[in-house]
């Protein structure tokens, strides 16, 4: 008797809890539409990066998907806005790819012009999900020989087939995603996540880049991706010398002129 009553205030206990964090979700997802409202895209004529986000359904049922959709509107609450401020500061090219098809992101990793994609949804690390009762599912191994990124961030469920494990995040087979199919670095957690997992790592890198972009810029001679060179240590040493005006100054120049340096890895 007594174990039927600790359950049920347990169970009870769960949902209070799962409805109290969904609220919070709930008004940071309204916040995160309003700052994008004349923010969607920047620059993105040319090379820039992808911020995908699939939140629309289709059901046959208008209720059902109302509903489905209703829930997707938390996809907004795991930092999207935060990623697109941090393109909008450093001034690197973006657009956001909203209530996209999969003929819409079959475009959008074909494109030359896109090697960062930032994909939010609903999946599993092999495929990112279209649709639900039925599921509908885009396979990501159609994408072997497309295009190669730079990066990919999979800000979706990257589970397998067995909920359990993915439910505690335990390490098995889950197959090849996106990710490493087009050779690209990125996040790609693997098993079920809620948004704070995605929301803490994207302001976590976020913050460390911007806490150590006066390092990074200063010790330019370092970065291979300038001209290939190897690092010498001397110069950025003096220019470490030279006070907060050089730093100041370099970051400015770096970050807004010199096109050659990929600072997009977020």
């Amino acid at each position: 008797m007594y174990l039927k009553w600790l359950i049920f205030y347990v169970l009870l206990m769960i949902a209070i809890i799962i409805n109290v964090l969904s609220f919070f979700d709930r008004q940071r997802a309204k916040k995160a539409k309003k700052f994008l409202v004349g923010r969607m895209e920047m620059k993105s004529n040319g090379p820039h990066s992808a911020i995908v986000i699939v939140d629309k359904f289709n059901h046959k049922n208008p209720k059902i998907n109302q509903a489905l959709n209703w829930h997707n509107e938390l996809i907004y609450s795991v930092g999207i806005d935060h990623l697109v401020k941090w393109h909008r500061k450093k001034g690197m090219p973006y657009k956001v790819y909203a209530h996209i098809t999969k003929e819409d992101f079959r475009k959008i990793v074909g494109s030359i012009e896109i090697k960062n994609i930032h994909i939010f949804g609903h999946g599993k690390k092999t495929k990112l999900r279209f649709n639900r009762r039925p599921d509908d599912y885009l396979n990501y191994s159609e994408f072997i020989g497309y295009p190669k990124k730079k990066i990919i961030n999979q800000f979706h469920c990257n589970g397998g087939n067995n909920l359990l494990l993915d439910l505690l995040r335990v390490h098995y087979d889950r197959g090849i995603s996106l990710t490493s199919i087009l050779g690209a670095k990125g996040f790609q957690k693997e098993g079920l996540l809620f948004s704070a997992d995605i929301r803490k790592y994207i302001e976590k890198k976020i913050s460390t880049q911007v806490g150590n972009i006066s390092t990074t810029f200063i010790n330019i001679f370092s970065t291979v991706a300038v001209h290939g060179r190897v690092a010498q240590p001397g110069r950025a040493r003096r220019s470490q010398r030279r006070g907060p005006e050089f730093k100041s100054r370099r970051v400015h120049l770096t970050s807004a002129k010199d096109k050659r340096i990929d600072t997009s890895q977020i």
